[in-house]
């Protein structure tokens, strides 16, 4: 869940230069309290020889043997305690020193990934989405319901602006809270600039991310310059790994389509997009100032009717936040 092959391979690349790192250290303790301590050195020449006289004992079925050597080499680790603390070190100076100790830096405990795995695939999903700093300010606890007006109800819906984007706010964090569930649904925000569709399509991020899910943003520019890039020919692997998460990610949240200059080229990029996402039960959430009128005049039909018979859409209401002050006007 959230990561591909090669970022999984990224994170434990982490945890080999950790384990590298550790065993650096030991061995210039090791170094070091052998140069202050020649006896230390003597007594584990000793182990490793009892060592390997036990594995002979243990293939040749001489018990008593063993059990003489494994005793002999708990008497030497006791000796060498002595010895590390009456030198000046504490008893473990020269044990294996891990970041972590529940896994001891493999990234697994028990069979299941490691709290400390967890915590890195965060970080490092928050890092490859590219919104860690806004989402900071923009999440669902910031989120304030005060800034959308309460006085005149909003035609043919009942509700004033504030009611209707509480219940807005509600419907997303409920899509976020049913994102593992295996019917993966996809959102269109529409409606006019300032009304808060950034705002909570960086809600949903966060709250996604969260869960551990790998999220992808761009702005719809962004988007078709890094799929043209890709597709005629830049020869660099940082841009075919940028194009292939656009299809992997869990959620893939496209900002302001529409903004972007139409071709032929954006449409099939566009349609191929949506298209293997929705196959492949992949979230999309697209936001946008178009309406649903002219999503359908603007582009194909089969980009129109994927959008049209496979999102929810969620339109948004009155004037531009922005404008006002307001803290959710994006």
């Amino acid at each position: 869940m959230g990561l591909t092959r090669s970022q999984y391979n990224q994170i434990m690349s982490v945890y080999q230069e950790r384990r590298i790192r550790n065993s650096l250290r030991q061995r210039e303790r090791t170094a070091e309290v052998y140069r202050k301590i020649p006896e230390i050195r003597e007594a584990d020449e000793h182990m490793k020889a009892l060592a390997l006289e036990n594995a002979k004992d243990i293939i040749a079925g001489r018990a008593e043997d063993s059990k003489r050597c494994r005793e002999e080499i708990e008497e030497l680790k006791a000796v060498k305690k002595r010895l590390l603390c009456a030198g000046g070190f504490s008893a473990d100076y020269l044990d294996m020193t891990y970041d972590c100790m529940y896994c001891k830096d493999t990234g697994y405990a028990d069979g299941k990934k490691c709290r400390c795995f967890r915590k890195l695939q965060l970080e490092f999903l928050y890092a490859q989405s590219g919104l860690k700093e806004v989402l900071r300010k923009e999440n669902f606890s910031t989120f304030r319901e005060d800034v959308f007006d309460d006085r005149a109800l909003l035609p043919y819906i009942k509700k004033t602006e504030r009611e209707y984007m509480a219940a807005v706010k509600r419907e997303c964090i409920r899509f976020c809270e049913h994102f593992g569930d295996n019917e993966k649904t996809s959102l269109l925000f529409t409606g006019p600039t300032g009304t808060g569709k950034t705002f909570l399509t960086n809600c949903i991020s966060k709250m996604v991310l969260d869960m551990g899910y790998s999220v992808i943003y761009m702005t719809a520019i962004e988007l078709f310059d890094l799929l043209a890039k890709a597709h005629f020919g830049e020869n660099d692997e940082q841009v075919s790994d940028n194009r292939d998460m656009l299809f992997q990610c869990d959620l893939l949240t496209i900002d302001d389509l529409g903004t972007e200059m139409r071709t032929d080229f954006t449409d099939s990029q566009l349609f191929s997009l949506l298209n293997y996402r929705m196959i492949h039960r992949r979230s999309t959430l697209i936001s946008t100032n178009l309406s649903m009128q002219a999503i359908g005049d603007l582009y194909t039909d089969r980009v129109a009717s994927r959008i049209m018979s496979e999102y929810t859409v969620i339109p948004f209401y009155g004037k531009d936040l922005r404008l006002q002050g307001g803290k959710n006007g994006r």
